[in-house]
């Protein structure tokens, strides 16, 4: 799975986390979500490499947020 997947799953648990606003009620996808920032980090600490990696990343969202 490449970064911006990875990226993009973690955005949607912690999504779903906020929206239920209460992390206790939310033990497992907190955990989920603990574990794929994880495997994310190590991910984007690959792609770092990539000089353009975090351009296109911040395109991105910025393109997502309509900016």
């Amino acid at each position: 799975m490449d970064a911006y997947a990875e990226a993009e799953k973690v955005d949607k648990i912690l999504r779903r986390i906020v929206e239920k606003n209460d992390i206790k009620a939310n033990k497992r996808e907190f955990k989920l979500f603990c574990r794929t920032v994880r495997s994310t980090i190590d991910i984007i600490d690959a792609a770092t490499e990539d000089e353009k990696f975090l351009d296109r990343w911040l395109k991105k969202e910025n393109d997502d947020d309509g900016n």
